[in-house]
């Protein structure tokens, strides 16, 4: 089953913009070859038009098996991206995603704990 990743980020600190564009270009560039690898099965960047930008200037999703999600969170690789985040960006916020079937699951679950508990 695949789960996602979702990875926001808000405003640049100030003074390491460019930094903060290389590592935004690094990313990428992980990511890709991720997909290569077959860890996952997709990743979008996106960045915002309109917002509080100085909480949300953009965030990726990606997508992929759950192991190879976990494998990839566990990963040094990674967990240095994530590092360089936070000293170059404020507001970085990663959450776990449910996808596809697990939509599904996740629901029927709520259901039945629902009725379960007469609510």
């Amino acid at each position: 089953m695949d789960t996602g990743l979702l990875i926001r980020w808000g405003s640049v600190v100030p003074g390491r913009e460019v930094q903060a564009l290389a590592l935004f270009e690094e990313t990428v560039g992980y990511y890709g070859r991720l997909i290569e690898a077959g860890k996952l099965t997709s990743f979008e960047p996106f960045l915002f038009s309109t917002s509080d930008f100085d909480t949300e200037q953009g965030f990726f999703i990606l997508k992929g098996p759950v192991t190879e999600i976990f494998s990839v969170m566990d990963s040094d690789e990674y967990k240095t991206l994530v590092t360089k985040a936070n000293l170059l960006l404020h507001h970085v916020n990663i959450s776990l995603l449910t996808l596809g079937d697990g939509v599904v699951e996740q629901l029927a679950r709520f259901d039945k704990a629902r009725a379960d508990l007469h609510v």
